[in-house]
């Protein structure tokens, strides 16, 4: 073992110390760009998963030095992980300069630090004392924790190779988040850890990972970085070894080991987690409070080794509010009835002074009461302490006290909560908030070590916190939580239970009609909105708030239509498309639009409207018929054929009047048997078209469009070369439909953003497709040619990988191909594959180099709305997108062109 070294400073023991060299058998990305990083050198650092690179910045990021990380395994980072740690400002977290992915591998770009991860300071021999572990190294450590906790991240591989100083050395900072895990519910459960073993906590072993997990590994290196080894080391155990050892060991520390320094390693490492969810439970693993709290210097009792009060004595009688108590249960019971009194008391040092005559164990106790309310003037805080010091006292004791009355259980507290808020009791009403503050969890948790009443309360408490409680209100919750009580008080008027209040409603609807009825919920929205976000049962809430909804009647026109609500407005839809009536869909649609819009949206807080435009939108059109579905005007097709099945000539002269709408219709599935058999019946008497002859003209004197899917077709023209003089575009053929066509562009035109800063932006809305429909429209086409392209219907679907909102359909010349059209009209990704022309390559668009083909845009939006979708260099859909600010994709354009205007 290498000799310690205890004499250096802080800074020269991390200044002082040389990186170790190491091998890496991955291919060299030496030379090599990455987005705006260039990679300068292979740095000799080793790394289980990824090949680490000083880079330097071009652009943007240019005079400044990086650390580029090319990981080994595919999809080693989670892109939730990615997206919250670039929300992330904490200077004790390396900042994720830039992401992506090259060559189906991801890499990640973080700032360069000249100082060495605190492993390599401790493979020099060298060790940190406790003055600079409680200084520097722990304060920071704790810190980028919480910053990451707070933003839902477990970082899941905390060790000291993973912590590193800045360039000030003022802070540690954590880096390496290759396994870390969203955490949004702060319990991840996995089949593989990925953690490394010396520093897992014992639940990792079942897979189990919370935030106290981080904690643990903070015990662990805060252990190693100390003594130079960690507590379990042993090298000729496996790693999995490792991990059960510490599930079953205690760790055994050195004589010299600082005993405050002890303390915080077994509060770090306490491996029941039982209590976890317990903030006040002594017996539970520390985390960033008690970490701040032994920081600062204050005494926080260490899991485990508890003190439990007993009697050791007989008692003495006390005198308490002018009455003599012989028995330590009648002090207590009378001091929790009147808690002011006992807190003065407490606070004063009597009762401390009264158990020093006899029970030193009790006194103890008193004591740190007694300090903790001296000079304390937060009265839930007061209250905290003195409701846990008379349950210390008589821990037998189950019972509740509240306005000087005793409560055997929580559902009597819960009768009497229903009560006081029924009569407008305040006195009690604030003793009971109070009592919720400062004692309740501490009842159901500790003292009654009941999971399901901890539940209940925790529940209530986030109703009253987050519906803002008055005394009043908080008492109808926590009376709903505890009790079977559903007494409603509205106004001045009670009621037994939710139906006794719909029947007054309805018996007053009937009597003073609409108008009156519709006056009575707005004089009291406040007190039903209360009750139908707080009542326990879903049939209550849900039948209040349909009272409520009735403030929201709407009036159609000049009284066609009236509704209550959404639901109503729903179910009339729901009648007319049972009936088939798609006119009058459609006419209810068209008629109403806009304002049905803004009803939907801003009153009704429902889709209604977005159901009755994908509803309609679904309909299918035969010529002037307008049907429900496809299989409803596949019915009226097979009547047909039945009906003059006799009549040859009938389907000769069908098909001939309805030829062009029967092509479009057979691309349906569904449908191409049945006009298949139209078009059989009608034989093959179809006549054959001849020319005319005027004067020597041969007439039609246009050509018949002969072009074909999948052929090149050229039209307009473009700079494409390096001398950005204009040459005749290639566009490729999707789809041929009678006398249009649909084109691509063959390469990639130009290099543009989706929108000039990243923000939540759609199709209709963005500067791509302004480009598209002004300058380049101008730019590539000519008068002559741009009344060819035909104003398009363009359909903006949401994302269907992640539901992102697609937007309102636009009217375009030109457009970009969406998700589902670029999936539709290309076989594979082979075919998807796109190659910019010099042109765009001189607008540094993102090539890759082993194919020399370039990301491009879609017009769908990606997983959420400042991100739109695209495909890959190498012709993969990224439904997932990319950043609208985006610079470095290329654009692709598509139209449908006119063959023969």
């Amino acid at each position: 073992m290498s000799e310690t070294k205890i004499n250096l400073s802080y800074l020269d023991k991390l200044r002082g110390t040389r990186i170790n060299a190491g091998e890496s058998p991955v291919p060299d990305l030496t030379g090599k760009t990455l987005g705006d990083f260039y990679a300068e050198q292979k740095m000799t650092v080793t790394s289980g998963e990824a090949d680490i690179y000083r880079c330097s910045g071009t652009g943007a990021y240019a005079g400044k030095s990086y650390v580029l990380k090319y990981y080994r395994r595919e999809n080693a980072v989670k892109p939730e992980v990615i997206e919250k740690l670039k929300m992330l400002n904490s200077p004790c977290v390396a900042p994720v300069v830039s992401f992506g992915v090259y060559e189906k591998h991801q890499y990640a770009v973080l700032p360069y630090y000249g100082m060495p991860a605190l492993s390599e300071v401790l493979a020099q021999g060298i060790r940190f004392s406790e003055e600079e572990l409680g200084s520097y190294i722990i304060p920071s450590v704790t810190e980028g924790l919480k910053a990451l906790h707070d933003a839902g991240i477990l970082h899941k591989d905390l060790k000291p190779g993973n912590l590193i100083p800045d360039d000030t050395g003022e802070h540690i900072v954590l880096i390496d988040f290759g396994i870390s895990s969203d955490a949004g519910k702060n319990t991840v459960l996995l089949t593989r850890t990925g953690m490394t073993p010396a520093y897992a906590a014992p639940e990792t072993v079942q897979g189990l990972f919370h935030r106290e997990t981080d904690y643990y590994a903070l015990g662990i290196t805060v252990f190693e970085l100390y003594t130079g080894y960690t507590p379990f080391q042993n090298e000729a155990l496996s790693p999995e070894e490792v991990s059960r050892l510490a599930a079953i060991s205690k760790i055994s520390f050195p004589a010299d080991f600082p005993p405050r320094l002890r303390d915080l390693v077994l509060g770090l490492t306490y491996k029941d987690l039982s209590h976890r969810n317990e903030k006040d439970n002594p017996n539970r693993r520390w985390g960033y409070d008690e970490v701040r709290r032994w920081l600062k210097g204050e005494d926080v009792p260490v899991p485990g080794e508890g003190y439990e009060a007993g009697p050791k004595t007989q008692f003495l009688p006390y005198g308490f509010a002018g009455v003599k108590y012989e028995t330590l249960e009648s002090l207590v019971k009378a001091m929790l009835k009147n808690p002011a009194s006992g807190i003065r008391e407490a606070g004063r040092g009597i009762l401390t002074h009264h158990f020093s005559l006899f029970a030193p164990d009790f006194e103890k106790i008193c004591r740190e009461a007694e300090e903790s309310l001296q000079g304390n003037t937060d009265a839930v805080s007061m209250h905290k302490t003195f409701y846990r010091l008379m349950y210390r006292l008589l821990p037998s004791l189950k019972t509740i006290f509240c306005g000087g009355r005793e409560f055997g259980n929580l559902s009597e507290l819960g009768e009497a909560a229903v009560a006081a808020a029924l009569s407008g009791n305040a006195g009690f009403m604030g003793e009971l908030r109070l009592l919720q503050s400062s004692f309740l969890d501490f009842y159901a948790g500790t003292i009654l070590k009941s999971e399901a009443a901890t539940v209940l309360l925790q529940k209530a408490a986030l109703q009253i916190t987050h519906q803002k409680c008055s005394d009043m209100q908080a008492a109808w919750v926590l009376g709903y939580a505890f009790s079977d009580k559903r007494n409603i008080r509205v106004g001045d008027k009670a009621f037994s239970c939710p139906a006794e209040l719909l029947g007054y409603l309805k018996k007053l609807e009937s009597e003073q009609g609409f108008s009156g009825y519709i006056r009575y919920i707005e004089d009291h929205q406040k007190d039903l909105e209360f009750f139908s976000a707080v009542m326990p049962e879903e049939k209550s809430r849900e039948s209040l708030k349909l009272v409520l909804e009735d403030l929201n009647r709407a009036v159609f026109g000049q009284g066609e239509l009236q509704f209550k609500n959404a639901r109503a407005f729903d179910d009339y839809v729901g009648s007319l498309l049972r009936k088939k009536e798609t006119y009058r869909l459609r006419k209810l649609l068209t008629t109403y639009d806009a304002a049905l819009k803004e009803v939907s949206e801003k009153v009704w807080h429902s889709s209604s409207y977005d159901n009755l435009r994908r509803t309609v939108s679904g309909f299918v059109r035969f010529e002037e018929l307008l049907f429900s579905s496809v299989p409803d005007l596949k019915a009226y097709f097979e009547k047909l054929l039945q009906e003059n099945r006799d009549t040859p000539e009938f389907f000769l002269n069908f098909v001939s009047s309805h030829n062009s709408s029967l092509t479009e219709l057979e691309k349906i599935p569904a449908l191409s048997p049945v006009i298949g058999r139209f078009r059989s019946y009608s034989g093959s008497a179809t006549d054959t078209q001849a020319g005319i002859t005027v004067k020597g003209i041969k007439y039609p004197t246009r050509k018949p469009m002969r072009v074909k899917v999948g052929e090149y077709v050229k039209f307009g023209s473009y700079p494409q070369n390096n001398d950005n003089s204009k040459e005749p575009i290639e566009w490729l053929v999707l789809e041929v439909s009678g006398d249009e066509a649909l084109l691509v562009s063959r390469y990639g035109l130009d290099c543009k953003q989706y929108h000039h800063q990243s923000t939540d932006i759609n199709w209709e809305n963005c500067d791509l497709r302004k480009w598209l429909n002004n300058d380049f429209l101008k730019e590539a086409f000519s008068e002559e040619e741009r009344e060819r392209i035909k104003i398009s219907e363009v359909v903006n679907d949401d994302n269907l990988a992640y539901g992102t909102r697609g937007g309102n359909n636009t009217q375009d010349r030109v457009f970009c191909l969406s998700l589902a059209e670029a999936e539709q009209y290309f076989k594979n990704d082979s075919e998807r594959r796109c190659r910019p022309t010099a042109h765009t390559r001189n607008q540094d668009v993102w090539v890759d180099n082993g194919n020399g083909c370039c990301y491009w845009w879609l017009r769908s939006p990606g997983l959420r709305q400042n991100s739109a979708s695209g495909v890959g260099a190498d012709g993969a859909l990224y439904p997932y997108g990319f950043y609208v600010g985006s610079d470095n994709l290329a654009v692709r354009p598509a139209l449908r062109l006119i063959w023969n205007l």
